[in-house]
């Protein structure tokens, strides 16, 4: 179908009953999130938004990408400058979400689209949430962070590990879950849902040695057991990442001036002031004190 001339795409949500109320809340969330991203030059345009009595449907920008995913199991590889523009492109995004409060808590290869000409784009919301401190499991098993395979509460940070997870699949063909799998002849389908947590989050994360030193040392950055020495959350400095040697000769104005007038708009606040987690159930770690909610 077409939007003002534009080739775009149709997606449709089926609500719920009063019975899957969150169902609902989660639906209105990802469109509130995805409305006021949308203007960020790597996330998907959305166009238009409506609603029936069973469905909510959003008008969303056509793009003949192809997920990292796809490039990975075909053997595609990267030179460093597409790398670097990639992942500059994709940094831009979270810390957008995460200076606005939101976190996204599904990167992974399949939800980074590419370009022929190594632009990429982020359109999948739809596991997104507005908190501080998170305890549900939410996203793919491979790009999970330790925190949050423990089950313990969990922040922005956990995006900063499964960026990390793209970036080490991206240089080593597979996820470090995958890669151990293969490794030993294990097949998930054959293990519990526990199993599969506790497996997951007792692999070890091994760097290849002939890669770039600061690829090489980026990764090992964002890969950090404790959240709050990963890269991109380490002092709540999102410059330390800006920074990194990965992305030196990279211009990031542009982004810059990007992400600011999303921040600063009036309208990113109204949006997300109606993303409530009214339904969400409330608990406590007690290793900090703090209230996490279990969405």
């Amino acid at each position: 179908m077409s939007h003002s001339g534009k080739l775009s795409v149709l997606k449709c949500n089926e609500r719920r009953t009063r019975k899957r109320a969150a169902k609902n809340i989660r639906l209105r969330r990802e469109l509130n999130v995805w409305k006021a991203l949308s203007s960020h030059p790597n996330v998907t345009n959305l166009y238009a938004s409506f609603e029936t009595e069973r469905y909510l449907c959003y008008v969303v920008q056509y793009v003949p990408f192809r997920s990292l995913d796809d490039l990975i199991r075909h053997g595609v590889t990267f030179e460093r400058r597409a790398l670097k523009k990639v992942f500059a492109e994709l940094a831009s995004v979270l810390h957008t979400m995460h200076a606005v409060g939101i976190m996204h808590r599904e990167i992974t290869c399949s939800n980074v689209l590419l370009s022929r000409g190594h632009s990429c784009l982020l359109g999948d919301f739809s596991s997104s949430a507005v908190a501080t401190l998170r305890r549900r499991r939410t996203g793919s098993l491979a790009f999970m962070a330790p925190e949050m395979l423990a089950r313990r509460s969990y922040n922005k940070a956990a995006d900063w590990w499964s960026y990390g997870i793209v970036l080490y699949a991206i240089n080593h063909k597979f996820t470090p879950l995958a890669m151990h799998l293969r490794n030993n002849g294990v097949d998930l389908e054959d293990l519990s849902e526990g199993d599969r947590h506790r497996l997951a989050a007792n692999v070890k994360v091994r760097v290849d040695a002939g890669l770039a030193m600061a690829t090489k040392s980026f990764i090992t950055e964002l890969l950090q057991e404790e959240p709050e020495s990963r890269l991109g959350a380490r002092h709540g400095d999102f410059d330390l990442l800006r920074n990194h040697p990965f992305f030196i000769g990279y211009d990031w104005h542009h982004l810059i001036a990007a992400e600011s007038e999303i921040i600063a708009s009036p309208t990113t606040s109204s949006l997300l002031g109606d993303c409530s987690d009214s339904s969400a159930l409330s608990g406590r770690d007690h290793s900090n004190g703090q209230t996490a909610t279990q969405d």
